[in-house]
């Protein structure tokens, strides 16, 4: 399904054209939603997390090298993307969040559990929010990008099952003293 949609443009629809996206807005984003949702829900909400919540937060706040490494691949459909916010106890109350991230030489460790995350079993890249100054509140959040298949201490704690949208993975992700480069 990936390759799929990547190779007919959709996954890097909001993108910057010099990253391989198509520039077209957030207006061709809903259409493309809503065109995919007629067919299957689960599909249109993988889709969503994975252009928007991924690859849109890429584009929007990633910096130049990062969207040189990581775009490509997510727009044509070689890589999955999630993006790791919700937490058990704090559902999408990012202030209210406990996964902490701690600065040490060249990086950040990362520790704490994300709940509900599609696509996160499937996932190659994933957006994770953390503390890094949790005195700060808000200001105090910072995304990181960890990269799934090379990241130790990184885990999918479990698949969750649910009543509908079965054809979207959903699942608890751990990170235990997972070390993410500065760079990331």
């Amino acid at each position: 399904m990936w390759k799929k949609l990547g190779d007919a443009g959709l996954l890097g629809i909001t993108v910057d054209e010099d990253v391989g996206g198509l520039a077209m807005g957030y207006q061709a984003h809903a259409i493309v939603m809503e065109e995919l949702s007629r067919a299957s829900g689960s599909i249109a909400l993988s889709y969503a997390a994975h252009s928007q919540l991924c690859v849109n937060q890429l584009q929007l706040n990633g910096s130049p090298a990062q969207k040189k490494k990581y775009l490509p691949g997510l727009i044509a459909g070689d890589k999955v993307g999630a993006l790791a916010m919700s937490e058990s106890g704090a559902g999408s109350d990012v202030v209210g969040m406990r996964t902490t991230a701690k600065k040490v030489d060249g990086g950040y460790v990362l520790n704490g559990t994300k709940m509900w995350i599609t696509n996160g079993p499937d996932a190659d890249y994933i957006v994770v929010y953390a503390k890094t100054e949790p005195e700060a509140g808000s200001k105090g959040i910072t995304a990181f990008i960890v990269e799934t298949a090379s990241s130790p201490g990184f885990a999918v704690s479990r698949k969750l099952d649910k009543m509908g949208m079965r054809g979207s993975n959903t699942g608890e992700l751990v990170f235990d003293s997972v070390f993410v480069p500065d760079a990331q």
